[in-house]
């Protein structure tokens, strides 16, 4: 649960300023002291006695009658609501805003009862309401409109500021419940610079001790558990610092209630069971006596605690008390706290086994989260019309769609089996919809990161109804992989041809930029006073970006709608213009207890599905292969190598004989080098010679793609006019030490001289012509400038991945210069901020391919950086690489390239070559050779074969010119004379 929006405290602020003060001006003096009378008495006693609050309300709705003031009979109206609302008394506050608005709205003549005195009162009010409801989105319409009539006004006076402080709360609350947890917190810190700017205005000191409730669910709805505990636990202290100078805890009530909710939540998660109850009990003691409207959620949260417990006959016995509670004080109206209870209480019955009572319950949370569906049918579902809370829907889907196939698992009964399918379809479609209004590459991860589990048991349906599905289950794993790499590539594209003035793209390009060098000085931002003050200047330029954007939807519609559509690619379509003969595509997929292996080829007419185990420990084998090859543990290495091959690759061989394998990894397979995977045991006991090893390599072609649907995008031909030679970089770099030297040149992960980089660069453009950079040439600044003119793109040098941050992996330029005045590293985070869609990268350094793993998504490199600017193929490397032998590699490569090979076979083939050359066994061990990986687009590049042939005849050419040119001359020069 979040918090309670509808607090005392943050009505009055609200309400206060906008009520008094019209009034006054509207009133005879007498009746204004009678005004105060009657407000002072109903606020006093609202939280404890509403109806009496009531009272006091009608005497002012009659004098206002009496007198023909509308505005009186208006403000009575609006605060009835405000006492409503604070008891959670939701249909009494809808009808309390309607009755008000009406008489606000009624013309006498040509005149309103001007209805704008009280607009920003009945924003927030309707606001409020249609949060409890669960509709966020309308909840946003009138908070924003409040921001929006205060922000326009000429000069904000010190009421402004503080409402202002309060609107950018719920609205944060709203894009938080919404999964926007970057722009909540990029909101709550609004609050704080209205709060900073109030604290000016009226020479108080400046208060940021509210924060911290509002901070603490969004970093809990992140994962960062701490963070958010720490700060419940010193809100919750305020608190009872005030209720103990006040002596009246009654005015604390809401926030404290609320805010142990979260606290519990906390301890749950952490498992502290124990913790949790006692905060909730604790809490009780907040309630007022009697049916206090707070104990639905009270009940609620105790409810999970006795679910986590295993005490479901109790928890299901909470749960139905907090759905009586909460349907009261909605007056029957649905909303998503009910459904919420609904959802749980399914859960408590599912876990006694009661599967069919359980989806009854979901059912019921349906209901509750669909303005338009009634039907209790369990396989009938909402459409997605008119729906509350889209992440309760998703979860509700989820849940009634689980517990429709155990039933028939348990039963055989296909009805229960398609209504299953039809149920989590409409699940993963409203993902869709929600990723596409996501606005932060952060939120969009989270969410994709926590839909995951129901994209793996939509594909574990759609095997089991085989046949036709088996397309279904392959399109759904590729809805999970790579969606943001594809979304920013498909951006990039779609700006490329907008019919948009140049220096409007280029106006966006700038803003965007800065947008993300503001996101990386706020990551690492720990004072608070310059965290405000960077999520000011973030949000001043996300609204100039919004105006831009709004511009180019004008011009360009449904711009922002083809930006984030998501064409994923179909089964046909990757078998017929996208594998070509002797190719195979091969999809994994893993979750929990399975691994799903989709294959795709030419000659199949539809996708093959294999399902294999997976348990933490072929987790554990994935992950450890490669240190095992890095440390040369050949026993483990020996054994891992093999039992991989037989449970992933094997069982494809078996289908498929393709020469040509496209790995599209998942998750921790993104660390392995399936070119040395073993295809049969090796006895570890004998002496081995590596070179003879049963590698995987000999026998298949292996290159990588990040999906099927991106190798697709990858694989289109687009122009670049221009932009069709090679660029190579050989970066030098300083000494640091003469006795380390001959230690370091073996290897490229230490920023020190390499000794082999430049002949390997020499070697290459000597072969393939193009541009040749090192020294100063190959400084950071000086490649920023020139590669944006390349095609293709070779960096022979360092790199570093950063685990922790992967936006701070670098690649090194030449550091010889002053480093301070002159940057020599390029770090991911600036590479998004370039377009360089480059036929080829080849990132001959080390580390470039590795970093950490966000599920769906794959690992997060200096690669993906580089496909994420528009490279078309990038050949990249697991770990770091030793600088002789690589350069001996990629001078191979460079040469079957010019053959014509497949940028695949090329590098295939050079690691081939490489084994068989090497002088001793120690040397053909893949430590040498593994690391590199091709990925993307591996059609042929355009290098012109052999070109010292073309030199020769060239020159050959210009000779013979030269010598009929002599003779001619000659022959007149005589023929004059004569």
């Amino acid at each position: 649960m979040f918090f309670q929006l509808r607090q005392r405290e943050l009505y009055l602020v609200v309400c206060i300023f906008f009520l008094q003060q019209p009034l006054s001006a509207f009133s005879p003096p007498n009746d204004s002291l009678l005004i105060e009378h009657y407000l002072k008495q109903a606020d006093a006693i609202a939280a404890e006695d509403l109806e009496r609050a009531y009272q006091f309300m009608d005497s002012l709705i009659a004098l206002g009658e009496k007198t023909g003031n509308c505005h009186i009979i208006s403000k009575a109206l609006l605060e009835k609501a405000i006492y409503a609302g604070l008891q959670l008394r939701l249909d009494q506050s809808a009808q309390f805003l309607k009755e008000a608005e009406k008489v606000m709205f009624t013309q006498t003549g040509d005149i309103k009862c001007a209805p704008d005195t009280f607009s920003v009162q009945r924003n927030s009010l309707w606001g409020d309401y249609y949060y409890e409801l669960g509709n966020f989105d309308k909840s946003l319409e009138f908070y924003s409109a409040i921001e929006k009539e205060i922000l326009n006004r000429s000069e904000l006076e010190a009421e402004d500021l503080e409402l202002l402080k309060h609107t950018y709360l719920y609205i944060a609350v709203n894009n938080s419940k919404k999964a926007n947890y970057d722009a909540a917190i990029e909101y709550c810190f609004q609050s704080v610079h209205y709060e900073k700017l109030y604290a000016q205005k009226t020479n108080t000191k400046a208060s940021y001790n509210y924060i911290e409730k509002y901070l603490g669910p969004i970093y809990q709805a992140k994962g960062d558990l701490q963070s958010a505990k720490q700060c419940y636990i010193r809100y919750l202290n305020r608190l009872d610092s005030l209720s103990d100078v006040s002596g009246d805890k009654w005015r604390t009530k809401g926030s404290y209630i609320t805010t142990a909710h979260d606290l519990a939540s906390v301890y749950r998660k952490q498992n502290r069971l124990d913790s949790a109850e006692w905060i909730l009990k604790r809490s009780l003691s907040y309630h007022l006596p009697g049916n206090d409207p707070f104990l639905g959620k009270t009940y609620f949260q105790i409810g999970l605690v006795l679910l986590d417990k295993n005490d479901y006959r109790e928890a299901a016995q909470y749960f139905r008390r907090a759905i009586g509670v909460q349907q009261k004080n909605s007056g029957g109206e649905k909303g998503y706290q009910v459904a919420r209870s609904y959802i749980k209480l399914g859960d408590a019955r599912a876990e006694q086994g009661n599967l069919l009572p359980a989806v009854h319950e979901y059912q019921s949370a349906l209901i509750n989260l669909s303005e338009d569906f009634d039907q209790t049918d369990i396989l009938a579902n909402p459409k997605l019309n008119y729906i509350k809370s889209p992440k309760d829907l998703v979860t509700a889907l989820d849940k009634k769609s689980r517990a429709l196939f155990k039933i028939y698992q348990k039963q055989a009964d296909n009805q229960y089996l398609n209504g299953a399918w039809n149920t989590i379809s409409l699940a993963i479609d409203l993902i869709d919809t929600i990723r596409v209004y996501h606005s932060s590459e952060e939120d969009k991860k989270f969410l994709l990161e926590n839909s995951y589990a129901i994209y793996a048991h939509a594909i574990a349906l759609a095997t089991e109804l085989g046949g036709p599905f088996s397309e279904k289950a392959f399109e759904l794993a590729e809805k999970s992989k790579a969606v943001l790499l594809y979304e920013a590539i498909q951006k990039a594209r779609i700006d490329e041809n907008l019919n948009a003035p140049p220096d409007t793209l280029e106006k966006m390009q700038q803003i965007q930029r800065k947008l993300r060098e503001k996101r990386e000085q706020i990551s690492e931002e720990k004072d608070l006073d310059r965290l405000q003050e960077l999520a000011n200047e973030q949000t001043q330029l996300k609204r100039r970006l919004d105006q831009v954007v709004a511009g180019l939807e004008k011009a360009n519609p449904n711009y922002t709608r083809f930006r984030s559509q998501l064409n994923i690619i179909s089964g046909p379509t990757l078998r017929a213009e996208v594998l070509k003969p002797g190719q195979a595509l091969v999809e994994y997929f893993i979750h929990d207890q399975h691994a799903y292996i989709f294959i795709t080829a030419p000659n199949r007419n539809q996708v093959i599905t294999l399902q294999k185990d997976w348990n933490a420990r072929w987790s554990e084998i994935a992950f450890t292969l490669k240190e095992d090859i890095l440390q040369e543990r050949n026993d483990a290495y020996f054994r891992k190598a093999n039992a991989l091959y037989e449970h992933l690759v094997k069982p494809v061989l078996d289908i498929t004989s393709a020469d040509h394998l496209i790995i599209i990894p998942d998750g921790e397979l993104w660390y392995v080098p399936f070119d040395a995977l073993l295809t049969s045991a090796v006895n570890s006991d004998q002496d081995v010679d590596v070179r003879k090893l049963p590698y995987l390599l000999w026998d298949k072609t292996i290159s990588f793609g990040f999906s099927a649907t991106l190798q697709y995008e990858m694989s289109r031909v687009h122009e670049n006019p221009g932009n069709t030679g090679l660029q190579v970089y050989a970066p030098t770099y300083r000494d640091r030490s003469r006795l380390k030297l001959l230690a370091l040149t073996n290897n490229r992960s230490t920023i020190d001289t390499l000794l082999y980089n430049i002949p390997e660069a020499q070697a290459i453009t000597q072969m393939c012509g193009g541009q040749y950079f090192t020294g100063e040439q190959a400084s950071r600044s000086n490649s920023i400038q020139h590669i944006p003119r390349a095609g293709y793109l070779h960096i022979a040098g360092h790199a570093k991945a950063d685990l922790s941050d992967p936006n701070y992996s670098f690649i090194a330029f030449s550091n010889t210069g002053d480093t301070l005045q002159m940057p020599y590293k390029l770090y991911v985070h600036e590479l998004y901020n370039q377009r360089w869609p480059l036929k080829m990268v080849v990132l001959s350094a080390c580390e470039t391919g590795t970093g950490p793993v966000w599920k769906g998504e794959g690992v997060i490199s200096l690669a993906r950086a580089f496909a994420y600017n528009g490279a078309q193929s990038i050949i990249t490397t697991l770990w770091s690489i030793d600088d002789k032998h690589t350069s001996n590699l990629m001078v191979d490569f460079y040469a079957n390239l010019q053959k014509g090979q497949l940028k695949s076979e090329a590098l295939a083939n050079a690691k081939r070559q490489f084994i068989k050359d090497a002088p001793e066994s120690h040397r053909g061990h893949p430590l040498y050779w593994a690391a590199f990986m091709p990925i993307g687009n591996m059609e042929p590049v355009g290098f012109s074969p052999y070109p010292w042939k073309w030199l020769l005849a060239g020159g050959l050419l210009l000779i013979v010119l030269a010598g009929i040119w002599g003779y001619y001359r000659r022959r007149v020069q005589l023929s004059a004379h004569t």
